[in-house]
């Protein structure tokens, strides 16, 4: 109601929870490697001996906050669409509120960290989102290749938008995206009669 929670959840997941959001905020404000327990436990406003009770280690708890913060951007982002020009709009504002943690999960999987299994869910999300919208636009796609190419444009994407920091330039790349997702989709078919 009114967008408040309408039952208080146990005093165990309101700290876990706290820590989580703790921990993202300190991973988006001052990067991954800052997040110790004694700065989480600082931010949530708890010992930092319940954050190792939570957690058990460090990577642990880093691992769990950058899932967490990975997979609310995927379920944000606008990679499911109606229509080839929908995959652009929008995705330039969704951009600007990106926290880029994905990406910082997906690097410590290649470093040989704990979020590998989750870095994996965050791009088989995507993907699959990516894939229905491909579907929806009659396009084939088997093997997955598009789906992964559309990924890592808009990754691309993402990724120079915040080094650039350019709305219209995004945009203009977000509508070459569409652009080649309409070209790939067959033309409509004339009406039956």
């Amino acid at each position: 109601m009114n967008g408040t929670r309408s039952a208080e959840p146990s005093p165990d997941t309101s700290a876990r929870a706290r820590l989580l959001e703790a921990a993202i905020d300190i991973a988006c404000s001052e990067g991954p490697h800052m997040v110790t327990y004694r700065a989480v436990a600082a931010r949530a406003s708890v010992s930092h001996g319940l954050v190792r009770h939570h957690f058990g280690t460090r990577e642990a708890m880093l691992a769990e906050a950058l899932e967490l913060a990975a997979l609310r951007e995927a379920r944000r982002g606008p990679l499911t669409a109606g229509c080839a020009g929908d995959v652009a709009r929008g995705l330039v504002e969704s951009l600007d509120g990106d926290r880029l943690l994905r990406f910082d999960l997906v690097l410590d999987a290649i470093r040989g960290g704990d979020g590998r299994g989750a870095a994996l869910t965050v791009y088989d999300h995507r993907m699959r989102e990516i894939a229905a919208t491909l579907s929806g636009l009659r396009i084939e796609d088997p093997g997955g290749h598009w789906a992964a190419l559309v990924c890592a444009a808009l990754d691309g994407l993402a990724l120079q938008h915040a080094l650039y920091g350019s709305p219209q330039r995004a945009e203009a790349i977000a509508g070459r995206v569409a652009e080649l997702l309409a070209h790939l989709s067959p033309a409509p078919e004339a009406g039956a009669g």
